[in-house]
């Protein structure tokens, strides 16, 4: 299912149970979707309405027989329960769930009987999750991540100037079943910060991040793209004093970063704050892009526009995201990504020019 608060609380639920989680995008079809159930022997999902018929439809391929129940966070209607009937499968209620543990819970502390499911917190070295990739052919590829990976990667981070607070607000809008939010969300919970969790529509994210004035923004190129090619569309539609104070404030700002200064005394207050105020950026203090090359044009004009630190990192799925990661100190130069991390250790092999033509 897309990013919410339930997709979180099952996930840590499960982990408390020394569970692990096999995230599964709201987008794939049902062959991708019984391929993984089969290959991870998974006995329940955890979705909305909205994804059940897939499931229904993954479960009658007959290739995961593993695969038994499904929890929904939206309520089961009577259609569903007697198609999942149909198919050999369980549907139940989260809140149903949370009803039972509740119970459960209260009955274990009035009488001190045993819980069937009590909490066993996981080793370092257990499984925390099977995170699939695309995979550029052929079936998505399962890439097996630990506690220790995900920890060791949020303490990276963490030494790289990006150490959230308890006051810190992140929207939750890049895929959960992405390493890259995970990695970021996981961060901003052991701080003890903020999560938002946009409406699932790409189409409303900018009001939503108008809504959350978040203060730690992880982005993927194609969403700075979008914004900066909005307020170059507004500025050039405004055309006359204000394009030319725009692109000359632009320009000094642009040349003030090679200075190593992020704020102007003129063209902050007259420009670019009520800019970013109005996109619900003005509260930000770090941006970092990663998943994509994010083109050094876009890279400075947010620099200028936000006058805040943005960073650009690069990273795989089986390495918990993050590998390497540009400096919060160093607000001019583009086109990189940064040195190794403090978990990762970086190995250059030579490569002949050839090589890829023979594949």
């Amino acid at each position: 299912m897309k990013n919410c608060m339930e997709w979180t609380i099952s996930e840590h639920a499960t982990f408390s149970l020394g569970g692990a989680t096999v995230p599964l995008y709201d987008t794939l079809g049902p062959d991708t979707v019984s391929f993984v159930l089969s290959q991870t022997n998974l006995s329940t999902c955890i979705c909305t309405r909205k994804e059940v018929i897939s499931l229904i439809e993954a479960k009658e391929t007959g290739k995961c027989p593993h695969f038994e129940s499904i929890i929904v966070i939206d309520g089961v209607l009577p259609s569903l329960s007697k198609q999942c009937q149909n198919a050999n499968l369980n549907i139940i209620s989260l809140a149903r769930v949370e009803t039972h543990g509740a119970h459960v819970l209260s009955t274990h502390n009035t009488h001190n009987s045993t819980i069937t499911h009590s909490h066993s917190p996981p080793s370092g070295h257990d499984v925390c999750t099977f995170c699939y990739t695309s995979g550029t052919t052929g079936n998505p590829k399962g890439a097996l991540l630990t506690h220790t990976n995900i920890i060791s990667a949020i303490v990276a981070l963490s030494a790289s100037n990006l150490l959230p607070t308890l006051t810190d607000r992140h929207l939750s809008y890049l895929p959960l079943p992405h390493i890259f939010e995970r990695c970021v969300q996981s961060q901003i919970l052991w701080a003890g910060a903020s999560v938002a969790f946009f409406r699932g529509d790409p189409k409303l994210l900018l009001e939503d991040i108008i809504a959350c004035r978040p203060t730690i923004m992880p982005v993927a190129p194609r969403v700075l793209n979008k914004i900066h090619d909005k307020v170059m569309a507004g500025i050039d539609a405004a055309g006359g004093i204000k394009a030319k104070l725009f692109h000359a404030g632009l320009q000094a700002k642009t040349e003030g970063l090679k200075r190593g200064l992020l704020h102007h005394g003129l063209y902050d207050p007259l420009i670019f704050n009520k800019i970013k105020k109005a996109l619900g950026m003005d509260c930000l203090r770090i941006m970092v892009s990663g998943s994509a090359p994010l083109s050094g044009p876009v890279m400075t004009f947010f620099r200028c526009m936000l006058g805040i630190p943005v960073m650009e990192g690069y990273g795989q799925t089986e390495g918990a995201a993050a590998a390497t990661l540009s400096s919060a100190e160093d607000i001019a130069s583009v086109g990189h990504v940064g040195g190794p991390v403090a978990s990762c250790e970086i190995k250059l092999v030579d490569v002949p020019g050839n090589t890829f033509f023979q594949m």
